[in-house]
């Protein structure tokens, strides 16, 4: 126990020793330590403040307003600053129009990011239409008449005002906006605006069914109209003008000679 007890003395006063013959040499790495503490500390403060303040750029899908068969390709600015020199590119990229005399709304899609973007403000945000379903014979689920891939990566590079880039990329799918699920309350502007829609449908079926019977029930007059007048023989109305026409067949008159 005693060797053990003077290994460490004889430790600690060694290292007391090499201590105060470097006093000078610690300090300054303990400086030095500390400078290079603060030095990350102001950059990584001066990153955040960027990053806060920074352009965002981002694509997403979304609901056309008013519609539940529409949804629009939208490109917004949800940073703190201005995007500049804004690019946008699609993979794959947009099909060709059908040569079929329609209009694609496609069309608008590709020329307004076929070029460069000059300026994109805070809360600013571009959308087109990228997807619009219709109804198809033998087909379940609605087919969209645009020339639009349903699966697309958006990638998107742009600048802030101090010319740093950035380019992000984001992968959209059309099921993210086709599944989703929503409630309509009947108290509501949309959900009154559909009862009376539903309304004015019955009462125009109401109004059919109603014109449909009276114009049945007339042909059904007019019909009986004519079977009346075609019921009379006409041997008959031949014998009645026969034996008015002859005078004496009418019988005389008893009470004249009286």
């Amino acid at each position: 126990m005693s060797a053990v007890w003077s290994w460490v003395t004889d430790v600690w006063m060694w290292f007391w020793t090499w201590f105060n013959d470097h006093n000078g040499g610690i300090a300054a790495v303990a400086a030095l330590i500390g400078i290079g503490f603060a030095v990350w500390g102001i950059v990584n403060a001066k990153r955040d403040s960027r990053d806060r303040t920074r352009p965002v750029v981002l694509a997403e899908f979304r609901l056309a307003p008013d519609s539940h068969t529409t949804f629009d390709l939208i490109v917004r600015n949800a940073g703190q600053s201005v995007a500049r020199n804004v690019r946008v590119s699609f993979d794959p990229p947009i099909g060709e129009e059908p040569e079929d005399g329609k209009r694609y709304m496609s069309t608008f899609l590709k020329r307004r990011y076929g070029g460069l973007i000059p300026a994109l403000a805070p809360g600013q945000e571009l959308s087109n239409i990228w997807w619009s379903g219709h109804a198809v014979a033998g087909r379940e689920g609605l087919v969209s008449e645009e020339p639009t891939p349903d699966e697309v990566t958006v990638t998107i590079a742009y600048e802030d005002v101090h010319s740093r880039p950035y380019r992000d990329q984001f992968p959209l799918t059309v099921d993210t906006v086709l599944l989703t699920t929503y409630g309509v309350s009947s108290s509501s502007i949309k959900g009154t605006m559909r009862t009376m829609a539903e309304q004015s449908k019955k009462q125009a079926a109401a109004s059919e069914s109603m014109a449909r019977t009276l114009s049945a029930a007339a042909g059904r007059a007019r019909n009986q109209q004519v079977d009346s007048t075609q019921s009379v023989p006409s041997d008959a109305l031949l014998n009645l003008s026969s034996r008015v026409s002859r005078p004496d067949q009418i019988a005389p008159d008893t009470d004249r000679g009286a």
